[in-house]
């Protein structure tokens, strides 16, 4: 009996050791994630400063569509918008969202998951992109069934 105990904890522990070198791993990339999102950040960030405030006039060119560059444009738009409301600037993150963004937000409201829609949703509601409008008058059909903030989410899009 007191074997099958000692044996039961040994298993247990190496279960525990397992757990604990996966989640490690798994730390480990999203972190390298990160900063990789933060490193685009870095380097797209004066070139679309500069166009949002006037001081350069032609659109910064469009990087390249991987998921960490993508996640990068939003990030970097999404700080513009919370950090400045002039309309002018207001406008010009639209149109850099409009030309690196929309895309990449049709395959995702047609294709992605319930999170990744709803994620979509809020940007295209902050960065103002009234031409997905078309794209995401299905979701709103399907979100009176849904749950509270899914609606409200809804609701304000209409608008």
């Amino acid at each position: 009996m007191a074997s099958f105990f000692v044996w039961l904890i040994g298993i247990l522990l190496m279960v525990q050791f397992i757990l604990l070198i996966g989640l490690a791993g798994w730390k480990t990339v999203m972190i390298r994630n990160e900063n990789t999102i933060n490193a685009e950040i870095t380097r797209l960030q004066p070139q679309y400063k500069d166009y949002v405030s006037g001081s350069l006039l032609s659109q910064p060119d469009a990087p390249a569509a991987n998921r960490f560059q993508t996640a990068a444009v939003e990030r970097l738009l999404e700080n513009m918008v919370h950090a400045d409301a002039n309309a002018l600037n207001g406008k010009r993150i639209t149109e850099l969202a409009q030309l690196h963004l929309s895309e990449r937000y049709k395959v995702v409201l047609k294709k992605g998951t319930w999170a990744e829609r709803i994620n979509c949703l809020y940007f295209i509601e902050d960065f103002k992109m009234v031409e997905l409008r078309k794209n995401y008058t299905c979701i709103i059909k399907a979100c009176t069934s849904a749950t509270k903030s899914t609606g409200n989410v809804c609701v304000q899009l209409q608008y």
